[in-house]
């Protein structure tokens, strides 16, 4: 699982289906403003994860944006507040966009 910091203007258009992940990702920058990663496809590699945002969140990121197909981590980022933004491939719920917002993203990452 690939972890990116990006624009916060990138990641709330990604979130709302309006750039694809290509775009996303050349919208990296130094500062991060946002945490993007790819594909959050299971839990195994969660610590790491969870650990790399909270750097980027150190170095100024406020919110996180993820895409998953797995009804577990659907269900675990729905209990950290996390909210699924757009659809990808209706009508197979959960695979879709996900936003964690500024609270939401706090608490997550809190947790390392």
């Amino acid at each position: 699982m690939k972890v990116y910091a990006v624009t916060a203007a990138a990641a709330l258009g990604w979130a709302r289906g309006a750039i694809d992940d290509e775009t996303l990702k050349a919208a990296s920058c130094l500062k991060p403003e946002a945490v993007f990663i790819e594909w959050l496809d299971d839990l195994t590699e969660y610590r790491e994860l969870v650990t790399q945002c909270a750097t980027m969140a150190a170095a100024g990121a406020v919110c996180l944006v993820t895409r998953t197909g797995n009804p577990v981590v659907a269900n675990h980022l729905a209990k950290w507040g996390c909210v699924l933004t757009a659809k990808d491939n209706p009508p197979f719920e959960p695979k879709g966009r996900w936003l964690a917002a500024p609270d939401a993203f706090r608490r997550w990452i809190g947790r390392v």
